[in-house]
């Protein structure tokens, strides 16, 4: 392969990740129009990749075709948009993921280049926070009414804090994604480990500065994940698991007490959906009690996509929970139970084919995307939908 075709991989995966959580692409008013262009410039560039493993495609999206079709007979309405905007997006995660060989691995390489671009400007704020006020920015592109940050295209520098977004919409966002490139970097038992070292160090101290207690939490499962899989003890490798797996819960216990920001707004908003306070939808545990309400009710097909079926049950429940939510259980009220464990079961089988790993490493990196999805609804953007297709990886 050349650098030239490198250099546009990599380029491809950067826009990917752009139609994937920067708001100057997807809160501009033409996110669906760069989502066509893109998938179509993907198709041309990437021609014969893309027919490689066309089937798999053609099979998950006739799968959610057929859930669409049922939604709309049982709605009686088409909002053809949004169910296009959903089979784009997927198509877009199918090209990039089963088209760009060694995807897992370039990945790493843009989200460390995100990483190292996003720590000068996140250390700029922390140490002059009026600086950004005066900087250039596009939010007047991208904010209609009230402008939420001061994006300047490759960092999002956040108003009402100094935590680091990187690129992205919140900083949860983007300690999610980086939080996938380390599983990545881990299930890849072909990496180095120093290659793996460096890495580890510079993604633990980006999802550091996002101060995302997701992100928190990731990192923790992730490094116990990684002495798991990399240990070259003369311990059996699932004894020292179950060794370091009370370390883990114990770890996450003290982190809770002993900082503000994680212990405090983990009670308050559990406290605040429990008693049914005001505005009490606007945090994740809120929302995924407002989700359960959809879910039961239509467990096996879902709401749809579109706002006047998805909060058909109280309208006003689309603008409370605009901006907010769980990714996992959005999803699931949007598409039902057997679409997400569809999800679920294609990333267990990736992880056991493309990376050999075992049942219960596969397991383990299930169980990292769910709580990637408690914060954040990355299943609403082509990346995480490539997901989808981790079995027919290149």
């Amino acid at each position: 392969m050349t650098v030239k075709k490198e250099s546009i991989d990599y380029f491809n995966i950067f826009i990917g990740l752009c139609l994937s959580g920067n708001p100057l692409f997807t809160s501009s008013g033409y996110f669906e129009v760069l989502l066509i262009l893109f998938s179509i410039y993907l198709t041309a560039y990437y021609l014969k990749g893309v027919y490689f493993s066309i089937n798999s495609f053609l099979l998950i999206s006739i799968c959610y075709s057929c859930l669409f079709f049922i939604q709309i007979f049982s709605f009686g309405t088409l909002n053809a948009v949004t169910y296009i905007g959903f089979i784009v997006k997927l198509y877009i995660g199918y090209v990039l993921f089963t088209s760009i060989k060694q995807f897992d691995t370039k990945f790493i390489s843009v989200v460390r280049f995100l990483v190292v671009i996003s720590i000068p400007f996140f250390l700029l704020n922390l140490a002059a926070p009026n600086l950004k006020f005066i900087i250039p920015s596009f939010s007047s592109f991208i904010y209609d009414i009230e402008q939420a940050s001061i994006h300047i295209g490759i960092y999002n520098f956040m108003l009402d804090s100094s935590r680091n977004a990187g690129m992205f919409w919140e900083p949860g966002a983007f300690a999610g994604y980086i939080a996938l490139a380390l599983t990545f970097l881990f299930i890849n038992k072909k990496s180095g480990k120093s290659y793996i070292t460096k890495n580890l160090v510079l993604f633990s101290i980006g999802i550091i500065t996002t101060m995302s207690t997701t992100g928190y939490i990731a990192l923790t499962i992730l490094i116990v994940f990684y002495f798991y899989l990399r240990n070259d003890i003369g311990v059996k490798r699932r004894a020292l698991y179950v060794v370091l797996l009370p370390f883990l819960i114990f770890f996450i216990y003290t982190s809770f007490n002993k900082y503000d920001f994680l212990e405090e707004k983990i009670k308050q908003q559990y406290i605040q959906a429990l008693d049914r306070e005001d505005n009490w939808r606007l945090n994740r545990f809120g929302t995924l009690i407002m989700d359960w309400e959809y879910i039961k009710n239509r467990p096996l097909t879902g709401w749809g996509f579109h706002q006047s079926t998805r909060y058909q049950l109280n309208p006003s429940d689309a603008e409370i929970a605009s901006g907010a939510g769980n990714g996992m259980s959005d999803f699931i009220a949007k598409t039902g139970i057997p679409s997400f464990f569809l999800f679920l079961f294609l990333v267990y089988k990736g992880a056991r084919k493309k990376f050999t790993l075992t049942k219960l490493e596969s397991i383990t990196v299930i169980a990292i995307i769910l709580v990637l999805l408690q914060g954040e609804g990355f299943l609403n953007f082509p990346v995480f939908l490539g997901l989808f297709f981790t079995p027919f990886l290149k």
